[in-house]
């Protein structure tokens, strides 16, 4: 018997994890599911080849340690591949990088849009030739252009408003301002088009 580890339906965005089976002396976890930035993996105090969950929410709230799994071998773990662990460290290492990659999700989903890369905002175009330009953001929801600073020739796409392009005649640098919001705030910046 075995207690298998996997995250909710979606996958690495899912805010919980899932100890779901039996170990074989009949240990299985408490709820079954708990909010993955709610708990701690440690070693056994007993057995250091055995480890613990503890639910950091209810072992607050109650005052005194409360474990999700208590004292389980680490040869009766198996991950959500269904593959078992070579030790204690690598159970404890693999419960850590899970818990790891939805605070970083999570932690991104509540921040402002960012770029996806560096010199994001910048266009060479050359004159008379059209250009397209996407300025999608990471976590960004809603792209707002200021058309009254868009050169003659340039234009949102009508299908996605993250994209512009167009064909512009007149050889110089234009800036365009854009802000790029999500459920967190505004980001305000600008795109730089230099045309030769």
């Amino acid at each position: 018997m075995t207690i298998k580890i996997h995250r909710g339906i979606l996958g690495e965005l899912s805010p919980l994890i899932y100890f779901t089976g039996r170990a074989s002396d009949g240990t299985s976890s408490a709820s079954g599911s708990i909010e993955i930035d709610q708990l701690t993996v440690s070693y056994n105090s007993e057995d250091p080849e055995s480890i613990d969950i503890i639910d950091d929410r209810l072992s607050i709230s109650n005052g005194n340690i409360a474990y999700e799994i208590y004292n389980v071998h680490y040869s009766e773990w198996l991950d959500s591949d269904e593959l078992g662990f070579g030790d204690a460290d690598s159970l404890v290492d693999y419960i850590n990088a899970e818990i790891a990659t939805v605070t970083t999700s999570i932690t991104d989903d509540n921040s402002l849009a960012q770029p996806r890369i560096g010199n994001q905002n910048s266009i060479l175009a050359s004159a008379n030739l059209p250009f397209t330009y996407d300025a999608t953001y990471n976590n960004g929801i809603g792209y707002y252009w200021d058309e009254s600073t868009f050169p003659t020739g340039v234009e949102v796409s009508r299908y996605d408003r993250r994209k512009i392009g167009g064909t512009i005649s007149q050889v110089g640098t234009y800036v365009i301002n854009l802000e790029i919001a999500n459920k967190n705030g505004i980001v305000p910046t600008d795109v730089t088009i230099e045309v030769l």
